[in-house]
């Protein structure tokens, strides 16, 4: 728990920099000027985790059900990733701690309450996987599911930057829709699948005799997140399906937007 506590720490230092330099990069964007620490820092975490997660799922690619399941103690391909699955779930769970902070001092403006469970419940995950030290695949692939993340941020960035009617922002709308589908909808369901039908079996059997309520509280929580993933997913499709605004209406809506930011410079809207 130390070591979390550590993390959450330093993704917290991390976010106080990247506060400060968003106030004086973007001073003539309200939004991004106030709360742009935060999806930078969550930027920066979906990098570390989607680099930690691609190492963890090709270390393992052909590794045993026991390797997948168990951190294997000898050196090899199977051993660095249990390793790295560790550290980048100590990490993770650092990150929410801190970003859990944010959401709740600053209700609705970061995240809703999916995003609320969101946190919560990975958070779960990540710390019954760090404090049993199983499951590596599975870290692996949950890890992946931050790829998409990485183009989020990014879409938010150019939207509130003034970028909103570029090419870049229309590639990126493709790049986070095709990454989410494939990292947190196909990949995720599939993961899913062997965990309850071959992880699970194996880590509940002689000689591994798992705790049966963790193993399971894991298996549920995963589940729950799959659900979650495919209602986003659902959300997603929604937003594609609709008609763009016009340009006289975006030109409306900056102009409120300015508006907005002119009659409270000083707003801080930001986590603390």
């Amino acid at each position: 728990m130390h070591l979390v506590l550590s993390f959450a720490l330093a993704w917290e230092v991390v976010y106080h920099v990247a506060k400060h330099a968003c106030k004086r990069r973007f001073a003539g964007w309200p939004k991004a000027r106030t709360l742009g620490g935060s999806y930078v820092t969550a930027f920066l975490n979906a990098l570390v985790c989607s680099a930690a997660g691609a190492w963890v799922v090709a270390c393992l690619f052909d590794a045993t059900i026991h390797e997948r399941a168990l951190p294997v103690a000898a050196d090899g391909p199977s051993h660095s990733a249990g390793v790295v699955a560790y550290l980048a779930g100590t990490s993770f769970s650092g990150w929410l701690i801190s970003d859990l902070v944010h959401l709740a001092t600053h209700f609705p403006a970061l995240g809703g309450a999916d995003m609320v469970l969101h946190h919560v419940g990975f958070a779960a995950v990540a710390l019954m996987g760090a404090g049993f030290r199983y499951c590596p695949w599975v870290v692996g692939w949950l890890m992946l599911g931050e790829v998409s993340s990485i183009f989020l941020n990014l879409r938010w960035g150019l939207i509130n930057t003034g970028r909103g009617e570029t090419r870049a922002l229309q590639r990126t709308n493709a790049a986070f829709a095709m990454s989410f589908f494939v990292c947190r909808v196909v990949i995720f369901w599939l993961g899913l699948y062997e965990f309850w039908m071959r992880e699970r079996p194996h880590l509940l059997a002689p000689p591994q005799d798992a705790p049966p309520w963790c193993v399971n509280a894991l298996g549920v929580a995963l589940a729950c997140g799959a659900l979650l993933n495919a209602w986003w997913m659902h959300k997603i499709l929604q937003m594609a399906a609709r008609p763009p605004k016009s340009i006289s209406e975006l030109h409306s809506l900056r102009r409120e937007h300015s508006s907005e930011g002119l009659q409270q410079p000083d707003a801080e809207l930001a986590p603390v």
